[in-house]
């Protein structure tokens, strides 16, 4: 795997480097100091991804993101980046844009350890590049699936469930903004950074007033009338009953094999390991976590909605469902989101 790497930081990209010195497979073509330069160094010689700084003078982490987005490059970005408060809008434009993913990195060495922060990088590089290897099969998986049109579904399950990673807070926001009136539990589940949600929720129903907006949880689900659980970002999740009551329940990832957070496949187990049927809605990503849970939910009678790979920003997600043959539909945003409307409004 080719990388470039991106940093204001010397120090820091002499990290980075050493990092990967290490690591056979992964080789280190170029480094820049701002997102300008590495526009140009990427046009000379392109990677396969740039792992950038999101805070840089003259073009920052998300503005190289962009212009690696609207050009006709296959370069993806990870962002490595101290998640500040003030920093929360940025990093859920660069969710909206198609980020391949975030890793903090605060201060090496002071709130971050360094060996954690090796072992992390280099299981997140590696899993990448198996996503990377794999990606020419999906190009196709539109083809593999015919719709249903835009009618409603008949839905058996418990819960509706929406998936997704790098690329999918656009189709995420679609989806919820018509579907503010559902009356079965819907839960968000998407990989994003520790403490975003609040600012997520507040970006999703900004043109909402608040009077109109279902009621959110982040550590139950409320299995009755109009409520949205997110997931928390940056945690291991799953749902556990308690007197009851159907709880989240969180725990901080511990190992390098915990790469993503939420971890969705494990979500939907925990569903149903406990007696809950989920259908599974599934969104822009550049891997495959929750491809594998939600075809478990399938088999089980729940219905599997994906979006269609020509309107994905990163299509392994979306493609890995399509190519299982399992769908129920394959659908823009768009329609998804009419046909969870008409399929889910009154029922349960």
């Amino acid at each position: 795997m080719k990388i470039g790497l991106v940093d204001d930081s010397a120090f820091m990209r002499m990290v980075l480097r050493q990092i990967f010195s290490t690591v056979d497979d992964i080789e280190v073509l170029w480094e820049a100091p701002d997102g300008d330069v590495a526009i140009k160094r990427n046009i000379e010689v392109e990677v396969d991804l740039i792992i950038a700084d999101m805070e840089m003078p003259r073009c920052d982490g998300l503005q190289l993101l962009t212009k690696l987005k609207s050009s006709d490059v296959a370069t993806e970005c990870l962002i490595i980046s101290s998640f500040h408060a003030h920093g929360g809008e940025k990093i859920l434009e660069a969710m909206r844009i198609g980020a391949a993913g975030f890793l903090p990195k605060s201060e090496i060495g002071v709130t971050v350890n360094l060996e954690e922060f090796r072992n992390r990088l280099i299981a997140w590089v590696h899993l990448f590049n198996q996503e990377h290897l794999n990606k020419a099969p999906y190009e196709n998986a539109l083809g593999l699936i015919s719709g249903v049109g835009t009618d409603a579904l008949k839905s058996n399950a418990d819960f509706l469930v929406i998936i997704g990673s790098a690329g999918s807070l656009g189709p995420l926001e679609e989806i919820l903004t018509v579907c503010i009136d559902l009356e079965r539990p819907l839960i968000v589940a998407v990989h994003m950074p520790t403490g975003l949600e609040t600012k997520l929720i507040s970006r999703i129903f900004r043109e909402i007033p608040l009077k109109n907006r279902p009621t959110i949880h982040f550590d139950h689900v409320q299995c009755s009338g109009r409520a949205v659980t997110i997931l928390r970002g940056g945690a291991l999740s799953k749902l556990v009953k308690v007197n009851n009551k159907l709880r989240i329940s969180y725990r901080s990832p511990n190992s390098q094999n915990d790469i993503f957070a939420p971890n969705i496949d494990d979500f939907l187990d925990s569903c149903l390991a406990i007696g809950f049927l989920c259908d599974v809605v599934v969104l822009s990503g550049l891997c495959r976590d929750g491809v594998a849970g939600a075809l478990r939910h399938r088999m089980n009678g729940g219905l599997l909605l994906v979006q269609d790979t020509g309107t994905a920003i990163a299509k392994p997600m979306p493609a890995a469902a399509a190519k299982s043959g399992e769908a129920t539909i394959v659908a823009t945003s768009q329609a998804m989101a009419s046909i969870i409307a008409k399929t889910y409004k009154g029922t349960k």
